[in-house]
């Protein structure tokens, strides 16, 4: 008795023509039968049994008196208001005789643990075989030697074929043959390591095109750690891969555009007044832009001082709204070298309509700006040239009307000589400045 006691279960002994059964003190309290009773009428058993499930179960054990020998019977009772347990019974039934009636013998124990255990197994399993059939990847199982076997039927309608041609390694055939070796050298590394893996390769779908696939496997292991199978998901990502050549290309344009037109592309988040700075890469890189970010007084430290009240006054406008634009011409420090910038800045609300970033397109134009300093700078001086030359040629131009007015008011001739010689000598120095320019 205590050793049924202490493995949870309950014996038992059946009169099927006496009506009544012998059960042990755990099945009294299983089949929660109050009192310290050994002996109960089989009607009372029977009553305990979920009262739809009751007719099949009094069916199996009819079956069992009338082929008699061992047999083993699993069903709900009901010990007490709104409780369900399940037990097993496992017992041996005599077939009656002309001198003897049928009886049965056993043990029964509660299994209602195992059978929840089971159902959550079953609906974990339910659950985690929608969400892969739902959530769009091809997903798939494999042993430890990588033998696959897909899940559900979203493989037979991405390659056109049935569970059976994809089953063990058979779906390799489908990989583009270009493919093939490198995937199997990865997958034999998975296999041999039981780490993650991630692999792309192209693999043939029912209409016969190639589809670019991302694949990802993960080994599975018990609370022990112990591997025993591979969980993977497939992925189409052709679509991706074209956006991303796509993308990559416009960014290639875009870098050589900036490149070639030596533009700068600044944004200044309004919320952190964080700078971001882009601009094409390095003659060896131009495939590539260099984006950095600074905080707002390192950004503006590099703005020449005369330049910053500037672009502070714009970006003011902007918040305020004030503007939609502003256009300014400013000096920036640029990997240790001052250059001229001029371009626009623009603002960009939010999704509530509030100001959000500024973004603002530079151009380099420090050469320009080069040659309008030279041409200023060779303008000043032609000016001052010619001041210099109109003060030069003053100098001689009065004495020389000084004579014509005497000369016109008739002199001697020793004045007339005179005024000759200074006529000459005023001549002869303009004749020196002309030729000296």
């Amino acid at each position: 008795m205590c050793a049924f006691q202490a493995a949870d279960l309950g014996a038992w002994q059946w009169d099927f023509e006496a009506g009544d059964a012998r059960i042990t003190p755990f099945l009294t309290q299983l089949y929660g039968i109050g009192g310290n009773v050994t002996s109960v009428p089989l009607s009372l058993l029977l009553k305990k049994v979920r009262a739809h499930e009751r007719q099949q179960f009094i069916d199996a054990v009819n079956a069992a008196r009338d082929r008699g020998g061992p047999f083993e019977i699993e069903f709900p009772i009901l010990p007490g208001q709104g409780t369900v347990r399940w037990l097993r019974m496992r017992g041996h039934a005599t077939r009656r005789t002309p001198t003897e009636g049928s009886r049965a013998f056993g043990v029964t124990f509660d299994v209602s643990e195992l059978r929840g255990a089971a159902a959550r197994l079953r609906q974990s399993e339910r659950r985690y075989r929608e969400l892969a059939r739902s959530s769009g990847p091809l997903a798939w199982s494999a042993n430890r030697d990588g033998e696959m076997q897909p899940i559900d039927g979203e493989w037979e309608e991405f390659t056109g074929l049935p569970s059976e041609r994809l089953i063990g390694h058979e779906w390799m055939d489908l990989v583009h043959p270009e493919d093939r070796q490198r995937l199997n050298t990865k997958w034999s590394e998975a296999l041999r390591e039981l780490g993650v893996r991630e692999a792309n390769f192209r693999l043939r779908r029912a209409d016969g095109a190639y589809r670019m696939m991302l694949a990802r496997a993960v080994p599975m292991r018990d609370e022990r750690g112990e591997f025993y199978e591979w969980f993977g998901t497939t992925i189409d990502v052709t679509d991706q891969r074209h956006a991303q050549a796509i993308s990559e290309a416009r960014n290639l344009r875009l870098a050589v555009a900036m490149k070639a037109a030596s533009i700068v592309i600044v944004t200044l988040d309004l919320g952190s007044f964080v700078f971001s700075i882009e601009r094409a890469g390095a003659p060896l890189h131009m495939t590539s832009t260099l984006a950095v970010e600074l905080g707002y007084d390192d950004a503006m430290s590099r703005v020449h001082a005369q330049d910053r009240p500037i672009l502070e006054r714009g970006i003011r406008r902007l918040r305020r709204h004030h503007e939609e634009a502003v256009h300014f011409e400013v000096r920036i420090r640029l990997d240790d070298e001052e250059h001229w910038m001029s371009g626009s800045a623009a603002l960009q609300r939010g999704n509530d309509g509030s100001a959000d970033v500024i973004v603002a397109s530079l151009s380099d134009v420090s050469e320009r700006k080069r040659m309008e300093i030279a041409l200023l700078d060779a303008a000043k001086r032609k000016d001052e040239f010619l001041a210099m030359l109109a003060h030069e040629l003053r100098n001689p131009l009065a004495p020389l009307r000084t004579v014509v007015s005497l000369l016109r008011r008739g002199t001697s001739v020793s004045d007339a000589d005179s005024l000759h010689a200074t006529m000459e000598r005023q001549i002869t120095h303009l004749t020196r400045l002309v030729e000296s320019f």
